[in-house]
């Protein structure tokens, strides 16, 4: 057999080359093309370029901190209070502005002074590298096509009507949907651009889309108008950008509660005729038909319930065609009846045709409501610095409204096809309904006016974009394409993304096999029940498994409080941080329902044995802002499918849930909290849920 060759082919020469020769020169003496296996820097080859860049980055922090000649000696300590201001986005900014934007005194940078040096350490391909990152600059991304295999197709704002951008980054392109906004770093290759850290997602709020609320912040801070200058201020200003923007939506948000009808209430109403006559009163209205009763109804006493539904046009339309739109109920036992709504204005238009229909019959006696909305506010985080929020951007803030159906299933269809039926009855009602973004014009009409289209597509981005989303979340394949092409929006008609796994978490993803069995170390003190096995890292827990984990983790110790001192001892500071964040929304004696259940459900994720993970009370306050304003945006589902369905861990948060309900139904009179808390409650519950698996498999 003859020798194995020590020359490679080079399609950049056109002939052979030694593997030494190709390493010293590709990407520099050679133009390697992207189909080249040798090339590092080519789409193929991304692992490549991942450990050339880790390599790079040492060698990088080694120069600056410690080599260069006119090194900054109070550099780590800058980037480490960087980090300390900012946990989300410090870091990154601050190393990235020291290294490659903040000029010393001769008017050099670091990687300036790294070059004139030489270089001095790296290879070829980290010189290569290392000049592109020279080259990184700011970029407001917007999202065209969804390549696959790591790539996208994006236009930068900052740029003007450039050409659109093809970046090679794994981590975006799994999560990434159409019209999705982001400002970060990117730097170029020879064949993509590469993003570099962090980024800041930007959304439209209200009627403002991405661009312009970009636009109005850097203009609120006193930054430049020219787009070039752009780049090096927000280079500058990362931070500062991002509290600005991360401030307004929440100011928003904060006026949106004000103004939303949430008001849980209901009123009593006393029976001054026999129980038999009111209930056949009440029953011959067409809108009233018989429920089911809950097990936390019967035990307060009551013997039936009745939904009163809303037949209006203005109800069906909320609910989007999917099935009938609930206006109340009326919870029925002897003496006394009670009338309960979902919101202040639906509370009073039931209240009136309650009293109209059983008119003497019924005396009413008290009212009671309990305005979630305002509680919401008090839970916002503080508004720190206002001068952070333009002005400008608080207009036009408007509550939305929401719909509660009720949904009969005929055992034919299975429920989870209900979500999709939504969607298409939406889809389908899109082009005619009136929009007010749009002057009340339809869609359909507003495709005819010229000076609407850029309002238009405005908004046909932004349900193209919420589509995506959910079709990236739960694995669907909707077409919103055809409803563009119906209205004649070429501009925006780009392909669907590809499916593409479910991510779990916001966070970078890795390659790595994820279910690695690991060692177990010594039980903490008062464990007496088994240690569980790791947690599955690439898939949620199946209902059994779930079941089993929180059964097993209440069995794990003879005595909550030992399970509480386990959590304490390991670093976790949960239940205090949690007590903390609630104040307002959860009455300190409801408090104590919470605790029995986390617990469990703590250890059911986290091992008990090592260090626990760490959730900040604004990652907490966060989250539990994220699955109220699920709740409230007014789903036509069950309360568990709206929250669930995009939980990290729904089968484990449904068991919780589960335990939940047969605790309240179980308290005392004295001790159950009033409906519109354990709401809350429960709210929090599955939230918590979903921030603890992130903290752990992230």
């Amino acid at each position: 057999m003859g020798k194995a060759s020590k020359h490679r082919f080079c399609p950049a020469t056109g002939g052979d080359l030694r593997p030494a020769e190709c390493g010293a020169g590709r990407n520099s003496r050679y133009r390697c093309p992207a189909v080249c296996p040798h090339n590092p820097l080519g789409p193929g080859n991304y692992d490549q370029l991942l450990a050339v860049e880790d390599g790079l980055d040492a060698k990088t922090f080694r120069w600056v901190d410690q080599e260069d000649p006119g090194r900054d000696p109070s550099f780590a300590s800058r980037i480490n209070r960087a980090r300390a201001g900012s946990e989300a986005h410090g870091f990154h900014a601050a190393v990235v502005w020291r290294i490659f934007f903040e000029r010393d005194a001769s008017g050099l940078t670091p990687a300036e002074r790294w070059v004139r040096a030489g270089l001095p350490g790296l290879n070829n391909d980290e010189r290569v590298l290392f000049a592109a990152k020279m080259r990184m600059r700011i970029v407001h991304l917007e999202v065209r096509k969804i390549l696959g295999e790591g790539l996208i197709e994006a236009t930068d704002f900052l740029a003007g009507d450039g050409e659109p951008l093809r970046i090679m980054d794994r981590a975006f392109c799994a999560r990434a949907v159409r019209f999705a906004t982001v400002l970060g770093w990117a730097y170029p290759l020879p064949h993509f651009w590469r993003l570099s850290g962090t980024a800041i997602t930007l959304s439209s709020l209200g009627p403002f889309s991405a661009e312009e609320v970009l636009d109005k912040t850097i203009l609120h801070l006193g930054g430049p108008s020219d787009r070039e200058a752009r780049r090096l201020w927000l280079a500058a200003n990362f931070v500062e950008t991002d509290k600005s923007i991360t401030a307004t939506a929440n100011e928003r948000m904060r006026r949106m509660y004000l103004a939303l009808d949430a008001s849980w209430g209901h009123a009593i109403y006393e029976l001054r005729a026999p129980y038999e006559n009111c209930r056949a009163v009440l029953d011959a209205e067409p809108t009233v038909e018989p429920t089911d009763l809950e097990a936390s109804e019967r035990a307060e006493g009551f013997r039936e319930v009745r939904a009163w539904f809303d037949d209006t046009s203005a109800a069906r339309y909320l609910a989007l065609g999917i099935g009938r739109p609930l206006l109340g109920t009326v919870k029925m036992r002897e003496g006394s009846w009670k009338v309960e709504a979902s919101s202040g204005a639906r509370l009073d238009r039931l209240r009136r045709l309650f009293e109209g229909r059983l008119g003497p019959r019924v005396q009413f006696v008290r009212e009671r409501r309990d305005d979630l909305g305002a509680r919401m506010v008090e839970n916002l985080p503080a508004a720190g610095d206002p001068g952070l929020v333009p002005p400008g951007l608080l207009e036009q803030v408007d509550a939305p409204a929401f719909s509660v159906s009720r949904v009969k299933n005929s055992g034919l269809v299975d429920p989870s096809d209900l979500v999709s039926n939504l969607r298409r009855n939406a889809l389908k009602r899109l082009p005619d309904e009136p929009v007010p973004a749009l002057d009340g014009l339809t869609p359909r009409e507003a495709s005819r006016n010229p000076g609407m289209r850029k309002r238009l597509i405005a908004l046909m981005k932004g349900h193209v974009r919420l589509l995506d989303e959910e079709n990236l979340r739960k694995g669907a394949e909707n077409d919103i394409n055809p409803v563009l092409r119906e209205l004649g929006l070429h501009e925006i008609d780009f392909p669907p993304p590809p499916r593409r796994p479910v991510p779990f978490s916001e966070g970078k993803m890795d390659d790595r096999d994820d279910d690695v069995e690991l060692p177990f170390k010594d039980k903490p003190q008062g464990m007496t029940g088994p240690a569980l096995p790791p947690l599955p890292r690439s898939r949620q827990l199946t209902l059994e498994e779930a079941e089993y984990r929180f059964r097993a983790s209440v069995d794990m110790f003879d005595f909550a409080a030992d399970g509480l001192d386990t959590m304490e001892s390991a670093g976790c500071t949960l239940i205090s941080d949690l007590q903390q964040v609630t104040t307002g929304l959860i009455p300190e004696e409801s408090f104590a329902f919470l605790v029995p259940i986390l617990m469990p459900a703590w250890f059911a994720l986290v091992p008990a044995e090592g260090q626990a993970p760490v959730i900040p009370p604004a990652i907490l306050r966060t989250a539990i802002k994220r699955f109220i304003d699920t709740f409230a945006s007014g789903d036509v589902f069950s309360a568990s499918d709206r929250l669930l369905r995009d939980h990290r861990q729904p089968e484990l948060a449904r068991f919780a849930l589960d335990i939940c309900v047969v605790q309240f139904a179980e308290a005392s009179k004295k001790m159950k909290p009033r409906p519109e808390i354990r709401t809350v409650i429960m709210l929090v519950l599955v939230a918590v849920i979903d921030e603890i698996d992130r903290a752990v498999r992230s």
